[in-house]
């Protein structure tokens, strides 16, 4: 079997319709590879950023809306690096909202009342955060309005989470050499851990330069590759792309992707038992064995550090395990509770409470932003964001990760988070319906 023959039995779209959910297209995997390149070249000279960008109107402008989708994923790992400087906006916010334009051309039409509900959010975010907060409003009610639209585009789940896990393996294999990537190298922090007295460890974070932002999006792509497997019929790369993404989650050295891991591979098992009984338990276990041996293999060093972190932990207080966050905690809730305005109105999005830090968990974040009332309005536009939507047994496990993930980690104003909900939303449409996307569906 030659090369193009491999990629056409794994990956590419198959000549029958009813595999079009499966699929993405050659000309949008050539494009793929074409801004990949354009990536590497980037980091020489800024020239090449103007280019990522043509290509992506173009993209916009002539390919589908699912190729469009499609191409957003692959592009979300790199966005922190598709800039000119480290203050200007990544080209990538520029993709999205034009994305946005495209989907509202397709289709205009406004529920009413989730209309009302998404306004009356962003009119009191605004009130209570300023006009400082403006494009962050912007972007989260954008968020929330293609979640919304995701039920009635022609637009499969499942390429988008390709898309976005080769886009997160890719992403991650170039910042392996982001040493010898000058222009990349200067948007990304170094991330380190201490293991001892002068003794200090590397942490990957891919392009992204935070590790527990990056191992978000690890572990989110890992959970809908396991729905899919669970609700459809595995296939070869997506236990690729799990092993690959576990690999570079593991280098992380993050407690928090390590958790969400933990609870993934519960949820795994349990679905594989509920759905397959003995035999689906079974095959998860021999799976299991496989792949916990290949990442030993590969992941070893990153292994042996997680082993060292842990076993330093001995003795330790909730606030040491936690890495600082159970101190952090605790002062925001004194903060909420002591403040009748915070804890009905809240002090705004991106407002640090005394201790100086974010709330490193998104459910404190919330409350401590919004306040109850905020609180609830936004619970209250998420609702009548993902109405109508089925949730199955398989996309209870990328619901459960993101949910473990927030008690980590400060989220409602992480750009990436939204566009995370609207993958959901999308791969749920498409668990719950039998829709089928016709050639040429998309093009305005």
């Amino acid at each position: 079997m030659g090369c193009a023959e491999f990629f056409d039995s794994i990956l590419f779209r198959r000549a029958k319709k009813s595999d079009a959910k499966w699929s993405i297209s050659k000309r949008l995997f050539l494009t793929f590879v074409l801004l990949t390149a354009l990536v590497v070249a980037r980091a020489f000279s800024n020239l090449f950023c103007y280019l990522i960008l043509a290509v992506g109107v173009l993209v916009l402008a002539f390919f589908t809306l699912q190729e469009c989708c499609s191409l957003l994923a692959f592009l979300l790992p790199f966005s922190i690096v598709l800039k000119l400087d480290a203050d200007s906006m990544s080209f990538f916010t520029f993709l999205f909202f034009g994305f946005l334009v495209k989907v509202l051309i397709y289709d205009s039409k406004f529920e009413l009342f989730s209309t009302i509900a998404f306004a009356l959010f962003g009119v009191y975010t605004l009130v209570f955060s300023g006009f400082d907060q403006i494009t962050t409003i912007i972007t989260i009610i954008s968020g929330l309005l293609l979640i919304k639209k995701a039920d009635v585009l022609p637009v499969e789940g499942q390429p988008v989470i390709y898309s976005l896990s080769l886009g997160l393996a890719i992403s991650s294999v170039v910042a392996l050499f982001r040493e010898n990537l000058p222009l990349i190298d200067k948007f990304l922090s170094n991330a380190t851990l201490k293991l001892g007295e002068g003794e200090f460890a590397d942490r990957f974070a891919a392009l992204e330069g935070n590790p527990n932002y990056f191992t978000l999006g690890v572990n989110f792509a890992i959970a809908c590759l396991v729905a899919i497997t669970l609700k459809e019929k595995p296939r070869v790369f997506h236990f690729i792309l799990i092993g690959a993404l576990t690999w570079f989650g593991l280098m992380s050295i993050s407690q928090s992707f390590l958790l969400g891991y933990a609870a993934l591979i519960v949820l795994w098992f349990i679905s594989a038992a509920y759905q397959g009984g003995a035999s689906g338990a079974i095959k998860f276990l021999v799976f299991g064995a496989i792949l916990a041996g290949l990442v030993y293999l590969f992941a070893s060093d990153s292994i042996d550090v997680f082993v060292r972190r842990f076993s330093n932990e001995e003795g330790a207080t909730l606030n040491t395990i936690s890495t600082g966050r159970f101190g952090i905690w605790q002062t925001y809730i004194e903060e909420i509770f002591h403040s009748p305005r915070i804890l009905l109105f809240g002090s705004g999005l991106n407002r640090l409470g005394s201790v100086g830090r974010a709330t490193h968990n998104t459910y404190f974040e919330v409350l401590y932003s919004l306040g109850l009332c905020g609180s609830i309005l936004m619970l209250f536009a998420m609702h009548k964001a993902f109405d109508g939507v089925k949730w199955g047994l398989a996309l209870f496990i990328p619901i459960a990760v993101l949910l473990v993930r927030m008690f980590g980690i400060s989220l409602i104003t992480y750009d990436n988070f939204w566009i995370y909900l609207v993958m959901l939303k999308m791969l749920g449409v498409s668990f719950s319906t039998s829709k089928e996307i016709k050639e040429g569906d998309g093009n305005t």
